[in-house]
């Protein structure tokens, strides 16, 4: 027969395939289909529904994730003018915004699933739902923002193969974004999306960044691996084992026969178990004993595994290894550095970054306002800054004593207070090493009370 130009034949059994492959049925042949895992893997870290999927099934990606997007929250969202860098609270239009960007909630949850979309797929999509025509003051035009879910957007280009590097604008580049949700599909004005990525990736998908989660797969799969071990062995009630015959005679071990094992096999299924129905014992007709063939959990240490993988995840966020929930809990005091530090270092960055893209992408900027985060009233950040300004009261009582004394320049004080030098000469001498006039300009500081370190 020919078709397409190719002539097909009927061929006869193809030896190289193994007898599991081949199955013979009438004329036909069918293949054996095999779980994709083993193939390429458990983990496609491009494959948006396959990360979203992670984060939500797997605690150790949820929680260094949940834990930026839950303190992300914290913060009271104000909006502030360029002009005197003060709150605006006058302004009904912008306070409504705060309240509420859509019909199922506020501004400030908007910012914090913005947040998690990018963390999770590397790629946050917020949508204005308005006319294009309003793109530079959305703010005043939009009556609602919605954070797309990012695993079910994609870019559409007006070429197949655009250039990338033409200089042209967002718009001659993009012809839309496509979202596919709930049966439906739409597509969406590139001038009413706010497209935010976590990173940029210079291959064919240069219009997307890649997520962080890419960088796990392993990680992730050793997880993988390790639940599903360790779900085996307790759901089979311990180790892969065999039951092997202990007669003998003078010749040595004796194996049972075909129908004693039958008889074994038929005897343990009817009577014995664990279900509340069977025995906890097992009386044998003949001698056997049980030989383990597999590691037991502790031999497995997955324990020891899921922390080094939940530490390595948590990483690639930034998230200290403090702050991962485990046996061996970290002290409270040591918590509590590492959670300060990942604000300052991580979450308080991150939303004053999302802030200012919203900012833009509002039209705020364009009417000399600006979205900005205060977190005064976050208790972790209110204790710290008691506490810091409490020890810099206690060392700038002693720093003082010993600058009256000679014993340290004003340099040396700002370095305990961990302030920056003062390129001034006065400022490396001791009071002793000063001059008259200079001894005269602290006397005068400090009768004063202006005397300070800046």
């Amino acid at each position: 027969m020919n078709l397409f130009g190719y002539e097909i034949k009927r061929k006869g059994a193809n030896k190289n395939l193994t007898s599991e492959l081949q199955r013979p049925y009438s004329s036909f042949y069918s293949i054996k289909s095999v779980d994709i895992d083993s193939v390429i893997g458990r983990f496609a870290g491009y494959a948006g529904n396959n990360l979203y999927t992670i984060y939500k099934e797997i605690s150790e990606v949820q929680f260094p994730i949940n834990f930026i997007v839950e303190r992300a929250k914290k913060p009271q969202i104000v909006i502030k003018s360029f002009k005197t860098d003060e709150v605006v609270w006058n302004n009904e239009r912008l306070n409504k915004l705060l309240e509420n960007v859509n019909p199922y909630y506020s501004f400030k949850d908007y910012v914090a699933y913005s947040i998690l979309m990018r963390l999770i797929n590397g790629n946050s999509y917020c949508y204005a739902a308005t006319d294009p025509m309003f793109k530079d003051k959305l703010y005043k035009y939009c009556n609602a923002f919605y954070v797309l879910p990012s695993h079910k957007v994609d870019i559409k280009t007006w070429n197949y193969n655009p250039d990338l590097y033409s200089g042209k604008t967002k718009e001659e580049i993009i012809k839309g974004y496509e979202l596919q949700t709930n049966g439906l599909r739409y597509t969406l004005d590139p001038n009413c999306i706010l497209h935010i990525k976590d990173n940029i990736d210079f291959d064919s998908r240069y219009l997307k960044a890649f997520s962080r989660l890419q960088s796990q797969k392993y990680p992730i799969a050793n997880l993988m691996s390790v639940y599903e071990a360790r779900n085996v062995i307790y759901t089979k009630r311990g180790a892969l084992g065999a039951i092997v015959s202990k007669m003998g005679d003078a010749t040595g071990a004796v194996a049972m026969t075909p129908s004693e094992k039958k008889q074994l096999h038929d005897d343990f299924y009817a009577n014995y178990g664990v279900e509340y129905d069977k025995r906890q014992h097992v009386i044998s007709s003949i001698p056997i004993e049980y030989i383990q063939m597999g590691m037991n959990i502790q031999e497995l240490e997955p324990f020891k595994e899921t922390l080094n993988d939940a530490v390595q995840i948590a990483g690639c966020f930034q998230i200290d290894k403090e702050l991962i929930p485990r046996e061996d809990s970290s002290t409270f005091a040591n918590q509590k550095t590492a959670e300060i530090k990942t604000y300052s270092d991580v979450i308080i960055p991150l939303v004053n970054e999302e802030l200012a893209y919203q900012s833009r992408f509002m039209g705020l900027v364009n009417d000399g306002f600006y979205f900005d985060a205060l977190w005064d009233e976050v208790a972790i950040l209110q204790q710290a800054k008691y506490e810091r300004e409490t020890s810099d009261k206690v060392i700038t009582e002693r720093c003082k004593i010993e600058f009256d004394s000679g014993l340290i320049t004003l340099n040396d004080w700002r370095a305990k207070l961990n302030m920056e030098a003062i390129d001034n000469p006065m400022y490396d001498k001791t009071l002793l090493e000063m001059s008259e006039s200079e001894r005269a300009i602290i006397m005068s500081l400090k009768s004063s009370k202006t005397l300070t370190l800046s």
